[in-house]
């Protein structure tokens, strides 16, 4: 899918070397930190933690959907994301090779939130009510019959559990431990939430007047870990107000 327009061509192609798309080698575009929504927050921790990865052989997840666009259109439904977990290592080399080009995974999924597979272009985060149970492969054409966006998909996953479904390119890796952190303005207070690190870490939330002070003030500290950490402070006064997650992990 090119530009929110669906491929009619059935050109699937599996294991195949990714093509060079420039001279240089495959096309890469650069990893902004996630967006926050709102416009008025920064969380300096989203990141640093969303695109950082370690050479193991554990699942290497991968973000696949389009950016939202700075001025979309008032016709233009909003956008949408998906992780894709990978584990077997060519598959994780060809889309570490694919991010930024029109290469597209064809994936079966099964009902069944798994804390993971999240929209994360939309306000906090939401958890989707399915995941992906099998890359099938990766393709720069497939039937429309198999397009889908993961909203569609929420609507009735077990009709993608076996032919899989196709949305979008590869946008950026996740890592193997995809951590993600919101801020929400909610009326008069702001809502801050995170995922968990799974140790006995403890968070501060801290905030600031601008990204690169060395003067962070901590709003709360001592908050112990969960799964998806939340806490909601007032809203500010004036144009604008940074906030960052930091974690602490116990003395060994």
């Amino acid at each position: 899918m090119a530009n929110g327009v669906p491929r009619t061509a059935s050109g699937f192609k599996q294991g195949r070397p990714l093509e060079s798309t420039a001279a240089g080698g495959p096309r890469r575009s650069r990893s902004p930190c996630v967006q926050v929504w709102g416009g008025l927050f920064l969380l300096d921790l989203c990141g640093r933690l969303l695109t950082a990865h370690a050479e193991t052989n554990a699942t290497i997840y991968f973000l696949v959907g389009i950016p939202p666009k700075p001025n979309p259109v008032p016709w233009e439904l909003p956008a949408e994301s998906y992780v894709l977990p990978l584990t077997k290592p060519e598959d994780i080399a060809f889309a570490r090779g694919a991010v930024g080009t029109a290469w597209e995974a064809l994936n079966r999924v099964a009902p069944g939130a798994d804390g993971i597979n999240r929209n994360y272009y939309a306000p906090g985060f939401p958890a989707w009510s399915w995941h992906v149970t099998e890359l099938v492969g990766f393709g720069e054409y497939f039937l429309c019959e198999l397009m889908a966006r993961p909203s569609r998909v929420e609507e009735g996953p077990e009709a993608w559990a076996k032919d899989g479904f196709v949305w979008e390119p590869i946008v950026k890796e996740l890592g193997p431990v995809p951590l993600f952190v919101s801020a929400r303005a909610i009326g008069s207070s702001v809502e801050i939430s995170w995922s968990g690190l799974g140790t006995n870490a403890l968070y501060s939330v801290e905030s600031a007047d601008s990204p690169v002070s060395t003067n962070w003030t901590a709003l709360v500290t001592g908050l112990p870990d969960g799964k998806t950490n939340q806490w909601t402070t007032p809203r500010p006064e004036g144009p604008a107000r940074y906030y960052r997650v930091r974690a602490e992990l116990p003395a060994q």
